[in-house]
């Protein structure tokens, strides 16, 4: 309660720009590495979007068991904030394990739709509607 005293007894900004949040940026700093850069939200909801932001781009998929709490139990957020979509699979113990390979290697090694295929960098671009393959 004192902690909490102390912390409401005089104006802050907000959004980060407050002596409190420094020292927990420069705590996290020293405990994991210099150069990282911490992401404060307020929920559970809010840190799966932002850990997904960050490892993805809007035109990845996601890929995760048919069980998986991004799937079924964050109401689309995942979906609406990076712009990926997300590809359930199927799985027994909703473990992402070698049974799930034959499922990965057929959404992976399709032909990807024109729109993807232009993104692509000049050396994968194909003029032919030949299929990708692990050789090619």
């Amino acid at each position: 309660m004192e902690a909490l005293s102390r912390a409401n007894a005089d104006h802050a900004l907000g959004y980060g720009d407050d002596q409190w949040t420094e020292e927990a940026v420069a705590k996290i700093k020293e405990t994991f590495t210099p150069d990282c850069v911490p992401l404060f939200v307020f929920n559970g909801t809010g840190s799966n979007v932002v850990a997904l932001q960050v490892m993805t781009r809007p035109y990845h998929s996601i890929f995760c068991a048919e069980t998986a709490h991004i799937y079924v139990d964050e109401c689309g957020s995942p979906v609406k904030m990076t712009g990926c979509q997300i590809r359930p699979i199927a799985t027994a113990d909703g473990k992402a394990d070698s049974r799930i390979n034959a499922t990965l290697s057929a959404w992976l090694w399709r032909p990807a739709p024109f729109a993807t295929q232009s993104a692509l960098p000049f050396p994968m671009y194909r003029t032919r509607n030949d299929l990708y393959s692990r050789k090619s």
